[in-house]
């Protein structure tokens, strides 16, 4: 990626979190701390113009280091100006050419195990947020989906590598944002949208990609410091605040909406549910004929902005 420098990124990174921190002023937070959290919590980014799949390229940089015997970086970034082979949830194709967003992240997971799910989760908060504050009226769709005028704009896939060199295992984010994009291929033209298309200009993809890593970085220094904040009072994470949570639900107006919940709704018919919201590890709450269930993974359609689906 010929335009962007490495060392540029990481500077402005470093820059925009604390603007971010001194903006939201937490009440009940330092921002000390969350500075002393945040402090080069990406400690590398690596740049391409275009390749294949940057997940890919991500596994094999943390495999190659563990079997030389080495724990992977903690947080490190691939960026790319366009990808030929991406895929979203369920081996989907996500169209990736030039002028949208392309990141992977990988993270090696500090949170308790009962609460790693709320990471990607808060990557979808995350790029709600900063489309939020350019002015585009998005809405995150659970777990991670960003929607702008009921159509997709920003799609997050997760996926985790083992290391059994060295016993550890890592977190790995696909993050793909559709910005300076005019037009879609016939078949994605019902369902994807960019920033273009919905404000009739062009962004600058560097500062909407610093913009949305300092997001991320910000809301997990908020779910460590919630998670800790709970532990030193003996609170269950599940009767607390989580600011995260707070934060999602209420772009995610998930409360009373009538929703198509299954595991591949591309293949399959699914099923209606009305959603009670989330619990405090991100877990979605839906309802059908006074049944309660509670599910962490799969995906929902709301059918009130899909009456096809109804």
């Amino acid at each position: 990626m010929v335009s962007l420098d490495e060392k540029d990124l990481m500077q402005r990174l470093d820059a925009r979190v604390r603007t971010v921190s001194e903006k939201e002023q937490p009440q009940e937070l330092a921002i000390q701390r969350i500075m002393a959290r945040s402090k080069r919590f990406v400690e590398r980014m690596f740049l391409f113009d275009s390749v294949p799949r940057l997940m890919v390229i991500a596994e094999e940089e943390i495999r190659s280091s563990t079997r030389a015997g080495k724990s992977f970086l903690s947080c490190a970034c691939w960026w790319a100006a366009s990808l030929s082979e991406a895929r979203g949830r369920m081996k989907r194709r996500w169209w990736s050419p030039e002028g949208g967003l392309y990141l992977c992240l990988s993270l090696f997971p500090l949170l308790l195990p009962e609460n790693q799910q709320l990471y990607s989760l808060s990557l979808g908060l995350s790029a709600c947020q900063v489309l939020r504050e350019l002015g585009l009226p998005a809405q995150v769709r659970w777990v991670n989906d960003v929607m702008l005028s009921g159509k997709k704009v920003c799609g997050i896939l997760s996926r985790t590598v083992s290391t059994p060199e060295t016993g550890e295992f890592y977190l790995l984010f696909g993050i793909g944002m559709n910005v300076n994009i005019p037009s879609f291929p016939g078949w994605l033209k019902g369902s994807s949208t960019s920033l273009e298309i919905e404000s009739g200009k062009k962004w600058d993809i560097a500062d909407i990609g610093i913009r949305f890593l300092s997001r991320f970085v910000f809301n997990l220094c908020l779910l460590h410091e919630w998670e800790s904040s709970c532990m030193k009072e003996g609170l269950p994470f599940a009767e607390s605040t989580n600011p995260v949570i707070s934060a999602f639900e209420a772009l995610s107006e998930l409360q009373g909406r009538r929703v198509l919940y299954g595991r591949d709704l591309e293949k399959g018919q699914g099923t209606p549910f009305v959603s009670r919201g989330i619990t405090g590890d991100g877990s979605l709450v839906l309802e059908s004929l006074g049944e309660i269930i509670k599910v962490n993974t799969g995906e929902i359609r709301f059918l009130d902005q899909d009456p096809h689906l109804a």
